[in-house]
């Protein structure tokens, strides 16, 4: 949980200049901020036992169940990038890592179908490799066919 001393008005520490990297200091890299309140909001590691839909759930529950109507901030649940510096809502961010990932999935596609034809193109080098070689030693096999691999 982050406030300031008195408890009062807290959740303005989200304005303090460093704040967010000094929070990502002590998390170890990238969080959640859940607005518990006006006066409050809870820091939440972003290490894969919480997601987004959980912790807006939760968010929610606790702001209509806890929180006094004039003390709620929002029901929004924010993400902070630790590395690329950047304060999102969580929806925003969720939209990033999909569109990281889908170009992430994309190349790793091409780089599988450019290994798969190098390989391929590797083996029909080296097959028409020991065909020639098989050819010049005088079977009539490999002349055959090296001269239908040849001849296409």
């Amino acid at each position: 949980m982050t406030t300031v001393p008195d408890k009062t008005y807290g959740a303005g520490v989200l304005a303090y200049q460093d704040f967010m990297d000094q929070a990502a200091e002590r998390v170890g890299g990238d969080f959640y901020i859940l607005p518990s309140s006006i006066h409050e909001v809870l820091i939440v590691p972003d290490n894969g036992r919480m997601d987004l839909k959980d912790l807006e759930a939760m968010v929610r529950d606790v702001n209509a169940t806890q929180v006094a109507p004039a003390d709620k901030l929002t029901d929004s649940v924010y993400h902070y990038d630790s590395q690329n510096k950047i304060f999102e809502l969580g929806e925003k961010f969720v939209e990033r890592q999909n569109e990281r990932d889908e170009v992430t999935s994309e190349r790793e596609k091409r780089e599988r179908s450019k290994a798969y034809f190098k390989e391929r193109y590797r083996r029909e080098q080296e097959k028409y490799a020991n065909t020639k070689a098989l050819a010049e030693q005088g079977d009539p096999q490999a002349i055959e066919l090296l001269q239908s691999m040849t001849a296409g």
